[in-house]
């Protein structure tokens, strides 16, 4: 935890100075504790060069220096025997300024014995890059975080969906210190999406892998995906509501059940979970319980994206 930790001490000078007391100093350490404390499933570890400078993580170059324009990503030392249904199996990313590169990665198919497709070789996608943070820190001081609690006011934070540049940007302006971040790498015809624990360096594997079956996964387009990420970066939900909505998104007929089972919850709770995204029409609900189906509104997704 050392070195991350170090790197985020080092990110809080970006911030406004009244807000980084002795309060929010401990604040960070205890964030970064829990954070090293949780237990998470992690797949492949993540090195990352920076401006052909090979960083610990990513965390450092963000404290380090402006970026210059040049971000690759190799993924190394799979765990094969972890599941990877909802995970691309990928030897590296390649990225220049707005995101345009590279992708190398292997073609990956649930059904057979041999899922790692290594005999086609490695597939080259060219891609744009673009990442949110879906876990993160931001500072408050002991005088910010006692005027919020006695307002009543949940601290809630959205990074939007951004291009290398605009993550540096966000990073270094004071903005949030991200600890996990997800990585959508868009091809000519879909989206891979990355999800990177930055104080430890690893992929993690998709909450869905291992629980959630591969039957009746959809492909989405780019487009259809980009306007999703873009809402989903940009919006605050709730965790377990945030993990639904991709669910849904990326599935056809998606249940209760299914929800239930690949988070974990009761029925009640699901459904519960799946109507707050009902209430903001982002998913349509057709049939009756207990067996009503979910499916996506892609016009009103695509329309909500539109003005963020």
């Amino acid at each position: 935890m050392g070195d991350a930790l170090e790197s985020c001490m080092r990110l809080l000078e970006f911030f406004p100075r009244e807000e980084v007391d002795d309060y929010a100093v401990r604040q960070l350490r205890q964030a970064m504790a829990d954070h090293m404390q949780s237990k998470r499933p992690y797949i492949a570890d993540v090195a990352f060069e920076v401006d052909g400078r090979r960083c610990t993580s990513l965390l450092e170059a963000l404290a380090e220096k402006d970026w210059e324009g040049r971000l690759m990503l190799r993924f190394f030392s799979p765990s094969l025997d972890q599941n990877w249904d909802y995970n691309r199996p990928t030897r590296l990313i390649r990225v220049l300024k707005g995101g345009v590169g590279v992708m190398e990665s292997f073609d990956y198919n649930p059904y057979t014995i041999q899922k790692w497709d290594v005999q086609q070789g490695i597939q080259r996608d060219e891609i744009r890059l673009r990442a949110h943070f879906t876990k993160f820190f931001v500072p408050e001081s002991i005088k910010s975080h006692t005027q919020r609690a006695q307002s009543g006011e949940e601290l809630v934070y959205a990074s939007g969906l951004l291009t290398p540049e605009e993550m540096w940007h966000k990073v270094r302006s004071g903005s949030a210190i991200p600890l996990q971040v997800r990585l959508c790498a868009y091809t000519h015809t879909t989206r891979y999406a990355f999800e990177i624990d930055l104080p430890r360096g690893k992929l993690l594997r998709d909450f869905r892998g291992g629980v959630l079956q591969v039957t009746g996964k959809h492909i989405r387009s780019a487009q259809e995906c980009y306007a999703f990420d873009k809402l989903l970066a940009s919006v605050y939900l709730p965790e377990n509501v945030r993990k639904a909505f991709v669910t849904v998104f990326e599935r056809t007929d998606t249940t209760v059940f299914d929800i239930a089972h690949a988070l974990g919850m009761l029925d009640a709770s699901a459904r519960n979970t799946l109507y707050a995204l009902v209430a903001r029409k982002f998913v349509k609900v057709e049939g009756s319980q207990p067996r009503e189906v979910y499916e996506a509104n892609v016009d009103e997704i695509t329309r909500a994206a539109a003005g963020v």
